[in-house]
């Protein structure tokens, strides 16, 4: 098994996340809910609007569950990658540069690139990712503004 670390969202967003799924799945009840006491109404069809915000809000707090397990970031002793549905894998030994500017950093590789927001990310995790990137011989360029 390879070693790896992980890099953590920030409770809060994971908190957030939770909460808009639960008040997508909260208001596709109340509105089956007017459906079954309103059922003459003929332009608006409250079951299937109703029914539409359960089903996000559904599949939002599925979502919210692969967040809490897989977390923002897993890095490898070979690569570095996002943990989002359809998330990108970089490979460190493909690595031309890292930038960090306006709370971004992005690896940047020969065939890809990861951008990586800090604001998600607790202060430890991001102390961990840039020691680890360090560790691996990649310097992170800052873009600073004048």
């Amino acid at each position: 098994m390879e070693n790896h670390i992980r890099i953590y969202y920030k409770p809060s967003v994971l908190y957030n996340n939770r909460m808009i799924a639960l008040l997508f799945m909260g208001l596709g009840l109340v509105l089956f809910i007017i459906s079954l006491i309103f059922d003459d109404a003929k332009d608006i069809s409250w079951f299937s609007i109703g029914l539409g915000e359960f089903i996000v809000g559904v599949l939002m707090f599925a979502y919210h569950k692969y967040e809490v397990y897989k977390q923002y970031l897993t890095l490898t002793e070979t690569s570095i990658k996002k943990n989002t549905l359809f998330g990108k894998e970089v490979q460190f030994k493909d690595v031309n540069q890292v930038k960090e500017f306006a709370n971004e950093i992005t690896v940047i590789s020969k065939s890809s690139q990861i951008v990586i927001d800090t604001e998600v990310i607790q202060p430890e995790s991001l102390k961990r990712l840039k020691k680890a990137l360090h560790n691996k011989g990649l310097s992170i360029n800052k873009i600073e503004v004048n």
